[in-house]
């Protein structure tokens, strides 16, 4: 929220997400589906070392000014 008397126009609104590969996977039956990971995937044992290799934001409004993307674990 902005300052009280800041125009409408200055004022810059941050959104925040967090997440993990974890939070992306869908365990099914088979990988039959776009929503869908496969058959134990949402158990750690067996996705141990699942490295997510390429994430790119992307921002739907026009008046998107950058996007940030962190590792968690390294900063």
């Amino acid at each position: 929220q902005c300052r009280g008397g800041t125009p409408s126009s200055e004022c810059v609104q941050t959104i925040t997400s967090r997440w993990t590969v974890r939070d992306m996977t869908r365990d099914c039956p088979i990988h039959d589906a776009s929503w869908c990971t496969g058959k134990g995937s949402n158990d750690s044992s067996k996705t141990d070392g699942v490295k997510l290799i390429y994430a790119g934001p992307h921002c739907h409004a026009p008046t998107c000014l950058s996007m940030d993307l962190y590792n968690a674990d390294t900063g």
